[in-house]
C-alpha cells in the first residue's frame, strides 16, 4: 500500500499544479472581464460623452474585431499541457480493475466473516469509512463476479445515500445510474418489487432515458411485482464465532504470579493467567517491555536476506538468533522461563501479516516441518490491532485479542490449532518461540528451515 500512497502523493502534486495554472489563467480572465465590463457601465452611466465619440468607437470596433477572437483562441488552445502529459505517465502507475477486483473481495471476505453491514461503513470513523461512490464500485465489482446477493446490498446503500454534487456530476456516476445498477442486482434474486421501486427512482431523476424506460417496461409485463424471500442466514461456524468475540463462560480462569519455574521467577515473579488447563495455556501480561519491543522491530528491519521467509504476499517473518544482542537473548531467556522447559530454538520468529482469511499458524511451512517436536509454543505480540486479529485456539475454546507485550504460552497436546482472525484494521507482528523435549537438537531444526 506504501507504493500506491507514493504515487497517490505525485497525483496530488501533479494536480495541484494543474490548478495552479487554471488559477493563474482564471485571475487573467477575471481581470479582462472586469475591465471589459467597466467600460460598458462607463459608456451606459455616461451615454452623451462616448456614443458620439469617434475615439470611444475606434476602442470599441478595435477590441469587438480583435480582443475576442484572439479570447477564442484561447478558450480552445489546450491548457496545462505540462501536467495533462505528467497525469498519462503517472495513470500507468495506478492499479488497474483486476487490482480493484481483488480489493473489493478482500473487504467482502471481512465483512462476510464479521457480518459486517454495508451501511456501517457510511458511519464508521474516518480510517473505516466509505463514501456512497465507494459502496457503488463496491457493488459493482460484486455484481461482475456475480455475486448478486451481496452487490444488491452494497448497491441499496448506495443509492439511498448517494447526493449530486458537483464533484460526483463532473468525475462521479449520475444518481439515476446507481438506481438502474441497484435494479439489475434486485432482479438478479428475484426482488421484483424492489426492483420496481429502484427503476422508478431512476426515471424520475432522468425521465426521458430510453434505456430507464426500456428496463421498466420489462416488469411492467410481468403481473407478479414481489420480492422472493432472502437466502436463510449461513450457520456460523466455531471459528467465527470465537473471532466475533461469542465464548462460553470459563469458570475455570486464575490469575497469580508465577515464581516456581526458574530462580529467576523467584526472585522477580511474573503475572500470569491460567486460560485453560487441559492442555494448559497461560497469559502473561506484559510478559516484554517497549524498549524490548522497539530493539525486536529494529531488528526485524534489518533482516539479512538469508533469515528472511514469505508464505504468501500477506505473511512475512524473520528469524532472529539469540547472538544478534544480548537484549534478544534475555528476552528468549525470560520466554523460557515462562514454560519451565529445558529445550528451546536458538532465537526466535518474529512473523508480520495484515490477513483478511484466517489462518493456522502450524500450517505456515517455516513452522508446519517441526511442529511434530514441539512441546510448547510462546506467541508474544509486539503490537495492537485496532479491529480483528485475534488469536484463537478452536478446539479448546480460547481467544485471546493482541495486546502489545503480552505472551500467550500454549503446552501443545494433541491437535493444537492456533488460528488467526482476519484482520479488518492493523497488521500483526508477533514473536513466535518453539520449545522441544529436553535432548532435541534445537540447532539443527534452525538449520533445516534456513
Amino acid at each position: 500500500m506504501q507504493d500506491l500512497l507514493d504515487v497517490e502523493r505525485m497525483l496530488l502534486i501533479n494536480f495541484e499544479n494543474y490548478a495552479k495554472e487554471l488559477q493563474d489563467r482564471l485571475g487573467i480572465i477575471k481581470g479582462a472581464l472586469a475591465k471589459y465590463s467597466d467600460f460598458v457601465k462607463e459608456v451606459d452611466d455616461h451615454q452623451e460623452l462616448y456614443l458620439a465619440n469617434s475615439v470611444s468607437y475606434l476602442k470599441l470596433i478595435r477590441h469587438m474585431s480583435q480582443d475576442w477572437a484572439a479570447w477564442q483562441r484561447v478558450m480552445e488552445a489546450p491548457l496545462a499541457e505540462d501536467q495533462v502529459q505528467m497525469q498519462k505517465r503517472l495513470l500507468g502507475l495506478t492499479p488497474r480493475h483486476l487490482s480493484l477486483q481483488r480489493a473489493v473481495q478482500r473487504l467482502q471476505s471481512v465483512v462476510k466473516f464479521y457480518d459486517l453491514q454495508p451501511a456501517s461503513f457510511l458511519k464508521n470513523q474516518q480510517h473505516l469509512r466509505l463514501n456512497p461512490l465507494d459502496c457503488y464500485h463496491m457493488g459493482v465489482a460484486l455484481f461482475e463476479q456475480r455475486n448478486y446477493e451481496d452487490a444488491a446490498k452494497w448497491l441499496t446503500v448506495a443509492a439511498e445515500n448517494y447526493t449530486s454534487s458537483p464533484l460526483n456530476d463532473l468525475i462521479g456516476i449520475p444518481h439515476w445510474r446507481v438506481y438502474e445498477m441497484q435494479f439489475e442486482a434486485l432482479l438478479k434474486i428475484d426482488k421484483k418489487y424492489s426492483a420496481h421501486v429502484a427503476i422508478s427512482k431512476a426515471l424520475k431523476l432522468a425521465p426521458t432515458n430510453e434505456q430507464l424506460l426500456k428496463q421498466q417496461q420489462r416488469l411492467v409485463t410481468d403481473d407478479r411485482l414481489i420480492d422472493s424471500n432472502s437466502n436463510p442466514s449461513a450457520v456460523l461456524s466455531e471459528l467465527q464465532q470465537q473471532c466475533r468475540g461469542k465464548l462460553r463462560q470459563n469458570r475455570t480462569l486464575s490469575c497469580q504470579y508465577n515464581k516456581r519455574n526458574t530462580e529467576f521467577l523467584r526472585l522477580a515473579p511474573l503475572a500470569v493467567e491460567d486460560l485453560w488447563i487441559n492442555p494448559h495455556v497461560m497469559l502473561y501480561k506484559q510478559g516484554i517491555y517497549e524498549r524490548e519491543i522497539r530493539h525486536i522491530k529494529k531488528a526485524f528491519k534489518s533482516c539479512p536476506e538469508s533469515h528472511k521467509f514469505a508464505e504468501e504476499p500477506e505473511i512475512s517473518g524473520c528469524l532472529i538468533p539469540s547472538s544478534y544482542s544480548l537484549r534478544i537473548r534475555r528476552i528468549s531467556e525470560r520466554l523460557q522461563d515462562m514454560t519451565g522447559l529445558d529445550g528451546a530454538m536458538d532465537g526466535f520468529f518474529v512473523l508480520t501479516f495484515n490477513n483478511s482469511d484466517s489462518f493456522q499458524l502450524f500450517q505456515l511451512k517455516i513452522l508446519k516441518e517441526i511442529i511434530q517436536d514441539v512441546k510448547a509454543t510462546a506467541i508474544v505480540f509486539l503490537n495492537n490491532v485496532a479491529f480483528g486479529g485475534a488469536l484463537t485456539i478452536p478446539n479448546i475454546d480460547v481467544v485471546v485479542k493482541p495486546s502489545c507485550g503480552d505472551a500467550l504460552i500454549t503446552f501443545n497436546e494433541g491437535n493444537f490449532e492456533h488460528t488467526m482472525c482476519p484482520n479488518v484494521v492493523g497488521t500483526s507482528m508477533v514473536i513466535i518461540k518453539l520449545f522441544f523435549e529436553a535432548g532435541v537438537d534445537e540447532m539443527e531444526l534452525v538449520d533445516d528451515e534456513e
